[in-house]
């Protein structure tokens, strides 16, 4: 047999019998064979059978051929103990990764149907959203695993797309979850509806229903509904110590509280009943040392701990709720203070902490910690 030694990386050694030297064209074939597989096979010492020549087997495929008389080997018959390992590793590698295939496709499926789960009750409009969420999230996995399946699409891409997918899913469901539960209101049903005109909707969620308190969200309220409400609700008498920032605040006459609050198409309506005083005194202990004795006891204590009191006190009008605040002032509590018409809030030399607020309806909230 003639060896030609040619000078490439890695080192290629082409074996010839003088029976192929018949063809004039053998050695330019032999030698592109040779090129196209330098870099991804080896050669690992096992010569063909048949003609002699060294084999360039790839341990990733099953049949290996020889690329001088096409004589087919399986590898399985040929492999050392080396080959065997990297076979096993290779096989190994495989196994893992269509584990990781499933687990991703089975995680994105999961991850879809919660999220069409976890949104219990839309509008009808909105529930269509959720559904095409978990369409898209189930595409997502099912993209996965059958680009995995399709070898001629480059490995990065079988991954690129599905991940495309997910991203488009949890964006949209990030869009839908911020939708909020939506109910037909029945105002007949709110126990407290007897003192507060209708709303000007229905359609929202009713938070709190009960003897002492109302709070409800009512949803795609127009600005022009939200002023008109308002109106309807100042001439039925809320119209006491009102107060206007993102919505409206007021009291009746019976010292029942209205809140209204506006955003984004939502308006809540928080309604509490007339506050239930009663004689009180001021607890003597370290933390409402130096606080100042109201002028009146009549009110509720709505917090006494160690480190924390507040209460609110009732029949106290503007005038006396200044004269309290200069109070605090002059027993200590000067240090980084802030002042308005209807509020106070300043600390001690000590540490403490102090906060009195004029809340309406000659109520004043006091709190120290």
């Amino acid at each position: 047999a003639m060896k030609f030694q040619l000078g490439i990386e890695p080192q290629l050694k082409l074996n010839m019998e003088p029976a192929a030297l018949e063809a004039g064209d053998i050695l330019p074939k032999l030698y592109i064979k040779n090129i196209k597989g330098a870099a991804m096979k080896n050669s690992h010492g096992i010569k063909c059978k048949n003609c002699g020549a060294e084999l360039n087997i790839d341990v990733s495929k099953d049949i290996v051929e020889c690329e001088f008389c096409n004589t087919e080997y399986l590898l399985s018959d040929i492999a050392g103990n080396s080959i065997k390992r990297k076979i096993q590793t290779n096989q190994a590698k495989s196994a893992l990764k269509k584990f990781l295939s499933v687990m991703f496709c089975m995680f994105m499926l999961t991850l879809s149907l919660c999220y069409l789960l976890s949104i219990e009750e839309l509008y009808y409009q909105d529930a269509y959203i959720s559904i095409t969420t978990a369409i898209i999230g189930a595409a997502a996995s099912v993209t996965a695993f059958v680009m995995k399946l399709v070898k001629k699409i480059k490995s990065r891409l079988r991954y690129i797309i599905p991940t495309v997918l997910s991203v488009v899913m949890l964006l949209a469901t990030e869009l839908t979850t911020d939708i909020p539960a939506a109910h037909d209101i029945v105002w007949e049903e709110i126990i407290l509806a007897e003192h507060l005109p209708e709303p000007p909707t229905s359609k929202g969620n009713v938070l709190s229903n009960n003897l002492d308190r109302m709070y409800i969200d009512l949803y795609n309220v127009s600005e022009k509904q939200l002023t008109d409400y308002i109106k309807t609700c100042q001439n039925a008498g809320f119209n006491i110590d009102a107060k206007k920032d993102y919505g409206y605040r007021a009291y009746n006459s019976e010292g029942y509280l209205l809140e209204l609050n506006y955003y984004s198409d939502v308006m809540s309506i928080s309604f509490d009943t007339p506050l239930e005083a009663h004689m009180i005194e001021i607890p003597q202990n370290p933390i409402s040392a130096d606080l100042p004795v109201p002028k009146s006891n009549m009110g509720v204590i709505d917090s006494e701990t160690s480190r924390h009191f507040s209460c609110r006190i009732c029949n106290t009008p503007p005038e006396d709720f200044s004269k309290y605040v200069q109070e605090c002032i002059d027993n200590g509590f000067n240090v980084d203070y802030s002042r308005s018409d209807d509020s106070f809030y300043a600390s001690h030399a000590d540490g403490r902490r102090i906060s009195v607020l004029y809340e309406g309806f000659n109520i004043m909230n006091i709190s120290i910690y």
